[in-house]
C-alpha cells in the first residue's frame, strides 16, 4: 500500500493532468489507508476499477503489477482461506452426532443386507 501511494503521488500532485484523472487516482491509491483499501479490495473484491484506474490514467506499465498481485496473493490467500473453512466443515460434520449415527445405522444395515 505504502509503495502504490509513493508510486502515484507525483502523478497526482502533477497539474498538467486533468483534475478528474487526479482525482480518480487518489479516491483509490491517494493516502496509505486508501492504497490498502484497495489491496484488500484488489485481492478479494471487484478488482477491476481499481486497477483501471492506474493503467488508464497513470501508466500502463501498472497492468504488470495488478495482474502480479492478483495472481499471488489473490489466489493463494482465497485458496489457503477456502482449504481453512473446508476443513473445519468437513471437521465439523465428522464430529456431528446425528450424522454420526446415520452413518453407523447405515453401516448395520448394509452389513445386515451382505448377511
Amino acid at each position: 500500500g505504502l509503495f502504490l501511494a509513493t508510486m502515484v503521488e507525483g502523478y497526482i500532485r502533477d497539474e498538467d493532468q486533468p483534475i478528474e484523472r487526479r482525482t480518480e487516482v487518489f479516491k483509490y491509491y491517494g493516502t496509505f489507508t486508501r492504497a490498502m483499501l484497495t489491496l484488500f479490495e484488489l485481492t478479494l473484491a471487484n478488482w477491476v476499477p481499481a486497477s483501471r484506474a492506474l493503467t488508464e490514467n497513470v501508466s500502463e506499465w501498472y497492468i504488470i503489477f495488478v495482474l502480479a498481485f492478483k495472481a499471488t496473493i489473490g489466489f493463494s490467500v482465497v485458496k489457503v482461506m477456502m482449504g481453512v473453512f473446508l476443513q473445519v466443515t468437513f471437521h465439523v460434520a465428522a464430529n456431528d452426532d446425528i450424522v454420526m449415527m446415520n452413518s453407523k445405522e447405515m453401516a448395520v444395515k448394509t452389513h445386515q443386507k451382505k448377511m
